[in-house]
């Protein structure tokens, strides 16, 4: 895994995407997906169609300086019991 540069904050954009989001916290989009589906992104300030977009101050008050609150360990995926062995 290669570190990502990140946006300094005066370079970020009023409105931001999940790719502004991505550039400024180092955190791939996808990633960012799945926080947002278990509740660990603000929530957005609004739509364009179908994507979601929060303002920079939103994220500023979230993330100060980048740096992105961590899940709770509970939080982080679905737990997984242990493996079945089939009959081969």
């Amino acid at each position: 895994m290669t570190a990502t540069a990140r946006t300094p904050v005066a370079d970020l954009p009023d409105v931001m995407t999940y790719a502004d989001l991505s550039a400024f916290t180092g955190i791939t989009v996808g990633a960012l997906h799945t926080r947002a589906h278990a509740g660990a992104l603000p929530a957005p300030d609004g739509r364009m169609g179908a994507t979601p977009y929060w303002m920079r101050e939103t994220i500023q008050r979230w993330a100060p300086g980048g740096q992105v609150p961590r899940q709770p360990r509970s939080d982080r995926g679905v737990p997984r019991g242990p493996r079945r062995r089939t009959a081969a």
